[in-house]
Parts: structure tokens; C-alpha cells; sequence
């Protein structure tokens, strides 16, 4: 834990000054530029007396040889800060075994880093939770009387929480931010570990059920994750089975996106842009929804899904995870009440109170 805040504290320091280098770089240009115009219109009419329409001819040539500039030295930033993730994707391939990198140039060359019998075959050889047994039931969440206090902190986050989130009920989590949403969620996940009592799933305590299960959980934060890709291949990213095409319609009609994708004509292999253009926010989050439901979760963490959201389309992600009661184990954390509403429970958390 230790190590990871260094990591944090250094990753900070530095994107700070890569920040302010990038910025002083991509401005700099510019205003050396504003200098040399004035200096060349005072030259051009006090010293030379440049007839008019060659001076226009050359501002015109010099403005458009600054923007050149310009842009050159954006494209020298964005490499210098490309430069050390490039430098650590060399390592790790080079620490790699040569039959993948084999694979991976062969399939670099063919242009299908996205297929999935490249994906997927490296992520099972990798990954020891695939030969663990499945876990094909809605599991049952405890905590009992869990203390938990940051590191350095003076106040508690938690006193006694006891609380318990039944099999495939729905139990919303609201509060302002800093009240602890997050940190329950945490604590879920053994990322962060209780300084009193325990977290269990299934009676099991989470460390030592998350090592014997290969449970399906899966989340969804308030900023979606998406690629340069086909829409099939998003949604599939990091599924562990395979998937019909019946099966991406279904979860598709489940979060309202069906129609809107079956009406373009490439459908499920429709290209993503980088930047996904000509996606609503609300279209990107249902999408991230989506690809979380074909994990085929048992248990599923939503963090402020609905935060970029309008009323209409919280609405409607709330009714598709009304569909998930008795199947899936929903934990939804959100400052919003409008996505809870068909849950079965709603637990307020505050600064000045704790869950008990």
C-alpha cells in the first residue's frame, strides 16, 4: 500500500511538470511569433517601406509558417509523453516469450490486435483464476462490524458497519462525495482491508473467496470505457466465453441500444472512432453496461454510472437492471436517486453518520 502512494505521489510530481512543459511549449511558439509580426510590420514600414500587397503576400506566408510551427512542436510534446510507456511496451515485450511475440507481430502485421482468439488465448494462459471452478449463483454480501480509518487520517470512515446485501437483491449506496461510497466498495474488493471485523461473501471472507472462485463481477464507473474499434470488439473486450451474436443483440435490447445500432448498416462490426463521435454520453455508459452484462456477472458494482447521465437516460438503465433481481448480486453507488429506483434497498451515508 505504501508502495502504491509513492508510485502515486511520483506519477503525480511528474504529470504536473509534463503539464506545465506541455503548456509553456504548445504557447511559447505562438507568442514568438506575435513578437516577430509586430517587429516585422515596424521593419517593413520604417526601415524597408514594403509596398502593401507584398507585405500582405508575406504576413500571409509567415502566419501560416508559424501555425506549421506550432503544431510541429504539439506533435514533439505528445511524443515526449508517449516516450516512457513506449519504452516500458518495449520491455514487456521483449521479457515475453517468443512464440508470443510472434503471435502478436503476426497479428500486429494482419492488422487484428483487437480479434479475440488473440486477445483471449493470452489472457487464459496468463491468468490462474481461469482454472478456478465457476461460481453460478447470486452471492450473498456481508460486513460485520468493519472499522475502517485511512492511513494518517484522524476520523473514521467507519464505526461498526454492519450491513448485509442479500443474493440477487439491488442495494443502492447515497450519500455526498467523501461520505465513503467508495471506500465500501473498496472494501468489497479487498483492495482495502478493515481495521476491525470482517467482509464476507457467501459466509466466505472475501480474500479467501475471490481465491477459490472465479466469480464473475463486474463494474461500471462514471467514465465509460471505450476503443478504436468495431462494436462488437468493445463489447466483448475482456469476456472470458464466447458470445453469439444473439446474445450481443439481447444485452443490446436490455440497455436500450438495439435499435439504434441495427439501424446502421455495418451493425455489430460499425467502427468506434478514438474519440467515439457520434455517441451520446448516455450511449457510451449504456455500452459499458452492456459489456459488463456479458461478462455474465453474478455480482455486479456500479460507481456512479448515472453521474454523466440525463433523467431520461438514468430511466432507462435503471428498468435494464431491474431485470437482473434474483440473478445477479447489484451494489449501486450514486449521489442520484433516480437509478435506484427499482432497487430494494436504499442506504443514505453521510459525514456525520455510519452504516449500522
Amino acid at each position: 500500500y505504501q508502495s502504491i502512494l509513492r508510485d502515486l505521489g511520483d506519477y503525480f510530481s511528474n504529470s504536473l511538470h509534463a503539464l506545465l512543459w506541455s503548456s509553456f511549449g504548445g504557447n511559447v511558439t505562438p507568442f514568438v511569433g506575435i513578437l516577430l509580426l509586430c517587429l516585422t510590420l515596424w521593419l517593413s514600414q520604417t526601415v524597408f517601406h514594403t509596398p502593401p500587397l507584398v507585405l500582405l503576400s508575406f504576413l500571409y506566408l509567415f502566419v501560416r509558417f508559424i501555425q506549421q510551427l506550432k503544431l510541429l512542436s504539439l506533435r514533439i510534446t505528445h511524443a515526449n509523453e508517449a516516450l516512457p510507456q513506449f519504452l516500458k511496451l518495449l520491455t514487456l515485450f521483449e521479457e515475453a516469450g517468443l512464440s508470443t511475440q510472434e503471435k502478436a507481430l503476426s497479428h500486429f502485421n494482419s492488422n487484428s490486435l483487437w480479434s479475440q482468439d488473440f486477445i483471449r488465448p493470452l489472457t487464459q494462459q496468463n491468468d490462474p483464476r481461469d482454472k478456478l471452478p465457476l461460481y453460478h449463483k447470486a452471492p450473498t454480501v456481508e460486513f460485520q462490524h468493519v472499522d475502517f480509518t485511512y492511513p494518517h487520517a484522524t476520523t473514521p470512515i467507519f464505526q461498526d458497519l454492519s450491513l448485509v446485501i442479500k443474493a440477487g437483491t439491488q442495494v443502492g449506496l447515497i450519500g455526498p462525495s467523501g461520505s465513503g461510497k467508495s471506500t465500501l466498495l473498496s472494501l468489497l474488493i479487498a483492495i482495502q482491508q478493515p481495521n476491525k471485523g470482517v467482509v464476507l461473501i457467501d459466509q466466505v471472507p472475501v480474500e479467501q473467496f475471490l481465491r477459490k472462485n472465479s466469480i464473475a463481477i463486474g463494474y461500471v464507473g462514471p467514465e465509460p470505457f471505450l476503443r478504436e474499434g468495431t462494436l462488437r470488439q468493445n463489447l466483448l473486450y475482456g469476456v472470458r466465453h464466447s458470445c453469439t451474436d444473439d446474445e450481443i443483440w439481447r444485452v443490446l435490447e436490455e440497455v436500450h441500444l438495439a435499435s439504434t445500432f441495427s439501424a446502421i448498416p455495418d451493425q455489430l462490426d460499425s467502427l468506434l472512432s478514438e474519440s467515439q463521435e457520434g455517441l451520446s454520453t448516455g450511449q457510451k455508459q449504456r455500452l459499458a453496461l452492456a459489456r459488463a452484462l456479458l461478462h455474465r456477472p453474478r455480482l455486479l458494482l456500479l460507481d456512479e454510472v448515472s453521474a454523466n447521465l440525463d433523467s431520461e437516460t438514468e430511466a432507462v438503465i435503471a428498468q435494464s437492471l431491474s431485470s437482473l433481481k434474483g440473478e445477479c448480486t447489484v451494489l449501486i453507488i450514486s449521489h442520484r436517486k433516480g437509478i435506484l429506483q427499482y432497487a430494494d434497498q436504499v442506504i443514505s451515508v453521510s459525514f456525520e453518520t455510519n452504516i449500522g
